[in-house]
């Protein structure tokens, strides 16, 4: 792991104050580089493969060329495979979004597959694919800086832990939340927003969804994120809750200044543009907000 000392003042300032539970993850790499070429590659496994025999979409193109080592420090992976039935290949995968996906292929032999060129400090799990799904058939592991298998193997003993995010706090995670620190959360009922009152101002850093209980027990038609001043902002989501006599309810309305999605897997950003600020127009005024609950970066999501 690298020190904070490297970055500017500023960084390493800002990186040193993070809270102490969080690990930040200083050493970025990425498990695998393929090019896309012009001519086929005869070492590719699309080519190499038996023509009835089913391979993962990312590899059924015979113009993939593995270039990882071009662009990182990489090392190799030998794993043992008990029983592959009838799979000739097998695979080692990565977490993302949408679960354990493929990154390298090796070609098994004497029960023994053999994976070059991969990327380290990141987390692989070994599996065949059958039936377009990945069986695993090792235990996951950590490949560290140093080349070095770190397998992972759960404990017999159960323990509660509390979880404060699902994928690792990087560096540019933290500068990008960092961005969002004097943004101010107001209400309004005045059209032109004359009587806006400020409700929350984000004063640290935020880690994961943050929900801010408001104080404030008056109604408000206009529901506002204000950025004015601020050189960038990024947001992933933005919901402003409320109470309708009955039960707590998302609140909902027509969009002030720029319309954003609202998923956790896109990220509007703010660049010192015309727009200043965000919010609702709430069609049905609850009787008062009971909190705000945002998330300023996609990886935040828990």
């Amino acid at each position: 792991m690298l020190s904070p000392v490297l970055f500017d003042d500023e960084i390493g300032h800002l990186l040193s104050s993070v809270d102490s539970k969080y690990h930040i993850s200083y050493n970025k790499t990425i498990p695998k580089v393929f090019r896309n070429c012009f001519a086929k590659q005869y070492n590719s496994l699309a080519v190499i493969a038996q023509e009835n025999e089913k391979i993962p979409k990312l590899f059924n193109n015979d113009r993939l060329m593995d270039v990882t080592d071009k662009y990182l420090k990489t090392a190799e992976v030998k794993i043992k495979i008990k029983e592959q039935g009838d799979n000739r290949f097998a695979y080692l995968c990565v977490f993302n979004i949408s679960g354990w996906t493929p990154v390298h292929w090796a070609k098994i032999k004497n029960k023994r597959a053999v994976f070059n060129k991969m990327g380290k400090n990141i987390v692989y799990l070994p599996a065949l694919y059958k039936n377009e799904t990945f069986e695993p058939v090792g235990e996951p592991f950590i490949l560290t800086v140093n080349g070095k298998m770190k397998k992972i193997r759960p404990r017999k003993k159960t323990q509660s832990v509390e979880l404060y995010r699902k994928y690792f706090l990087s560096t540019h995670t933290i500068y990008n939340a960092s961005e969002c620190i004097g943004t101010r959360f107001q209400g309004a009922n005045k059209p032109d927003l004359s009587d806006t009152v400020t409700l929350f101002t984000i004063n640290k850093l935020a880690y994961s969804m943050t929900e801010v209980p408001v104080r404030d027990t008056s109604k408000y038609r206009y529901l506002i994120f204000q950025f004015n001043g601020m050189k960038q902002v990024s947001l992933a989501k933005l919901e402003f809750w409320g109470y309708d006599y009955k039960s707590q309810i998302l609140l909902s309305g027509k969009c002030i200044g720029e319309t954003w999605d609202n998923l956790f897997l896109s990220l509007w950003l703010y660049l010192s543009r015309h727009t200043v600020q965000l919010g609702l127009s709430i069609y049905q005024p609850a009787l008062c907000l009971l909190y705000l609950s945002c998330c300023l970066e996609q990886s935040m999501k828990l």
